[in-house]
């Protein structure tokens, strides 16, 4: 383990030192060089050796900011192109201008990369090289074709008789072989180009170098399962969820997006977007294997380049990962509602009276099922319900939703079912919830809740159903139920006090997020529940900018980002993560919030569980 974070300090280490010897590169290719140095260099060698160092120097510069990336993820290839880099840079720094400074110190930063090699495990994979060389050779044809045909359309008598040596003229400025002497004109000038052709065909070189690189550098894929083996993996997960996941979130290992990462008797639930691998929920086992499954689970990240982002970390989980060099950034609070002591009586439980005192009246009443025993009726009314009181063309979420809705291969879920009586004794459905298993509670953790939008149903069905489901779950001899989550609760409720805390409101308020969130603490907090924080844990608080936004795209969340709505069409104004957790109260809004005031208590109906 702490070689792990040892490896991973000068991986850092080393990106930012070979990142700023490739700024430092640039800065002196563009600086003119010491008077002084310079005669003395122009009297030991043609006044063109300087000059066409200081351009290679800035070139060099430029590739090993690309280098630096692949440093940062470890990359064995990476770490030999570096040192390359940085053996050839401290030649150009003394020929271009005997700038002795500037190569001592990329000498020193050449000489800490020696040290490093076993901090660079990851070698790139075939797919990946393929890739590069395809991207290298298809490039370069292109550049040179193109090149060709213009010289030879637009370059009157200048160009070559021949196509085939025209194009090889333009293939040596492509790699910076000065060729072009051969044919009369001046020296770096592909015929009928011009002298733009010296500047413009070195860099598309360059540029088709360093798209090769990058694609080298990057990360290695997830591996792909064909869809009998992906199932396979998550029937195997879920004896280890159903063995040991207790937390309100280990369910939620099952979704069909996420692959599984066996250890010992432990699975990390994890998904790769890019180059983060997004771990969700904290790995479910025993607890004994927590320090060991965690660091095998670092060390095969480690080997395919990707950084760690945990999303919902539970606090009992932060010492395990912040002994692996991690650091915690709190996200919210997950609120837990103890249905032995929970009751209706009391001012403070008012607007939860009114709301379920009304929808008992307008004839509502619920039913308990699970997966597997409900009709192909009942199932059809479910996801047609779904699709029509959710917000978008698809369902949101990604670390407290499961993905599947009332699916048959999920038999140990529970689903709160609400019907309205109608004319002709029949009854439709308005509303139901979703919930999972949740061990550590004693009882069931939220998943999706659905209500129904026709516009002649009462407010309030929302709470009417959970407060039905805390009864059902005190009189099965349960205890809790996992609510919903209120992003930034401190906050945004004012209980952190502080400088920090009241930026972070004032922030959220110009950026039209505090409502939204503030409405989400409100809902959860009137049913006077215990708390529970959750974290987002991260590699490096360096990149929790990169890491949020592959969360924020996992979640679906990019189209509320304020950063990204700078950019064409990735959004328009951030209405915060708390928009997209409110979808887990669908058709409450801030009139049902005022209907719940205007109602006086009443008594239920018929067929209503009494108010208590």
């Amino acid at each position: 383990m702490d070689m792990l974070v040892r490896r991973d300090r000068r991986r850092r280490i080393a990106a930012l030192l070979t990142g700023a010897v490739g700024v430092l590169a640039l800065l002196s290719a563009v600086l003119p060089p010491l008077r002084d140095r310079l005669e003395t260099l122009i009297g030991l060698t043609p006044f063109l050796v300087p000059a066409t160092a200081a351009g290679v120097t800035a070139l060099a510069g430029c590739t090993l900011l690309v280098v630096a990336r692949g440093l940062r993820r470890g990359s064995r290839l990476a770490w030999a192109a570096a040192l390359v880099l940085l053996v050839v840079l401290t030649l150009l720094h003394l020929v271009k201008g005997i700038d002795w400074e500037e190569a001592v110190i990329t000498a020193g930063v050449g000489a800490y990369l020696v040290t490093q090699r076993r901090a660079f495990p990851v070698l790139p994979s075939r797919a990946a090289a393929v890739r590069a060389v395809a991207l290298s050779i298809g490039g370069a044809l292109v550049a040179v074709f193109v090149a060709a045909a213009i010289t030879v359309s637009f370059g009157g008598h200048r160009h070559h008789h021949y196509f085939g040596e025209t194009a090889r003229e333009a293939a040596g400025r492509l790699v910076g072989v000065d060729e072009a002497r051969r044919v009369g004109v001046p020296a770096g000038v592909v015929p009928g180009l011009g002298p733009a052709s010296s500047r413009v065909l070195p860099v598309v070189g360059v540029g088709l170098v360093c798209s090769a690189l990058w694609l080298l550098f990057a990360p290695r894929r997830a591996p792909k399962l064909s869809r009998h083996d992906h199932e396979r993996e998550r029937e195997r997960a879920r004896h280890v969820v159903e063995r040991w996941g207790g937390d309100t979130l280990a369910y939620f290992a099952l979704r069909d997006d996420k692959d599984w990462f066996f250890t010992g008797s432990s699975v990390v639930a994890h998904s790769v977007r890019g180059d983060v691998c997004l771990v969700s929920p904290d790995p479910v086992g025993p607890p004994a294997e927590r320090e060991a499954a965690w660091s095998d689970f670092r060390e095969y990240a480690e080997r395919n380049g990707w950084t760690v982002l945990v999303i919902g970390a539970s606090e009992t989980w932060l010492p395990v990962y912040e002994r692996n060099g991690m650091r915690g950034v709190y996200l919210g609070d997950e609120a837990v509602l103890d249905c032995s002591a929970f009751t209706l009586q009391g001012g403070h439980m008012k607007s939860l009276r009114q709301a379920y005192n009304r929808v008992g009246r307008a004839g509502v009443t619920y039913s308990f099922h699970s997966p597997a025993s409900l009709t192909p009726q009942l199932r059809a009314e479910m996801s047609a319900l779904s699709v029509q009181s959710r917000r978008g063309e698809a369902e949101r979420g990604f670390s407290m939703t499961l993905s599947r809705l009332a699916d048959p291969a999920d038999p140990d879920l529970l689903l709160t079912l609400a019907h309205q009586a109608v004319e002709g004794g029949s009854s439709r459905l308005v509303g139901f919830i979703q919930w999972v298993p949740a061990a550590d509670v004693d009882g069931w953790s939220l998943d999706v809740m659905r209500r129904s939008t026709e516009e002649d149903l009462p407010s309030g069905i929302v709470d009417a159903m959970i407060i039905a489901t805390a009864e059902h779950v005190r009189d099965a001899g349960q205890k809790g139920l996992g609510l919903n989550f209120a992003v930034l609760r401190t906050v945004v409720s004012g209980e952190q006090e502080g400088r920090v805390p009241e930026i972070a409101r004032q922030v959220l308020t110009r950026l039209g997020s505090h409502s939204q969130m503030e409405s989400l603490w409100r809902f959860n907090a009137k049913y006077d529940p215990a708390w529970r924080a959750r974290f987002v844990v991260v590699d490096d608080l360096a990149q929790l900018a990169t890491d949020g936004l592959a969360m924020a795209r996992a979640e679906g969340l990019t189209g509320e980002l304020p950063l990204i709505s700078a950019i064409p069409r990735l959004g328009e104004q951030l209405q915060g993560v708390g928009t997209a957790l409110l979808e887990r109260l669908p058709g409450r809004t801030r009139e049902d919030e005022r209907d719940d005031d205007e109602d006086d208590d009443g008594g239920a109906a018929p067929g209503a569980a009494p108010t208590r």
